[in-house]
């Protein structure tokens, strides 16, 4: 963007670190994040700014407008299929419980340490996944060699075992009156 338009956004009100922005239209609609420090950034009309008072913790306001409460009257005050937006007015109703400040640093240092958390457990969960997708792998592949178990020489081949099993199937399907016979996938 130009910086005619990036100064002509900004002339009314300047983003700044720590403002909370919120999304309200569009694939990321009811979305909120805060500036952080050092982003030099302007706004589009289907974004909202929230700048709050000192005795207002910002992230905790950024929180809750992700958070689950928000997110289903979102969903219920949506408006448009081709373009799904919410208008200002909706967003400004919303309700937002205010603690004493000392309660909201307590609340935002707890929130943080249980999503922290949740972030790491995250990403132990993903790396067991794929631990456990490389395992499966293994075991087929072994399974397929037939190196799972000794092998015992006088055990029949699987190719005379799978040939058995079609021909006593085979067998007792055509002993079935009245049963259709199913398609065979050999």
């Amino acid at each position: 963007m130009s910086e005619e338009t990036f100064a002509d956004r900004i002339k009314r009100l300047k983003p700044e670190p720590g403002d909370v922005v919120y999304s309200r239209e569009g694939g990321i609609l009811g979305i909120a994040c805060q500036v952080p420090e050092g982003a030099e950034l302007c706004l589009g009309q289907r974004m909202m700014m929230m700048r709050t008072d000192p005795q207002v913790d910002a992230a905790l306001l950024m929180h809750w407008l992700n958070s689950p409460v928000i997110d289903d009257r979102v969903k219920r005050q949506t408006q448009g299929a081709a373009s799904p937006h919410l208008n200002v007015g909706e967003v400004k109703r919303f309700p937002v419980p205010i603690a004493p400040r000392l309660e909201q640093d307590e609340i935002r240092v707890a929130l943080e340490e249980m999503l922290s958390s949740i972030a790491t457990s995250g990403v132990g969960v993903a790396e067991s996944e794929s631990a456990l997708t490389q395992l499966d792998q293994s075991i087929l592949a072994k399974a397929f060699r037939g190196e799972l178990v000794p092998q015992d020489p006088r055990d029949e081949p699987a190719s005379e075992l799978l040939a058995r099993i079609r021909t006593t199937r085979d067998h007792t399907e055509k002993q079935m009156p009245g049963k259709r016979r199913r398609k065979s996938l050999s």
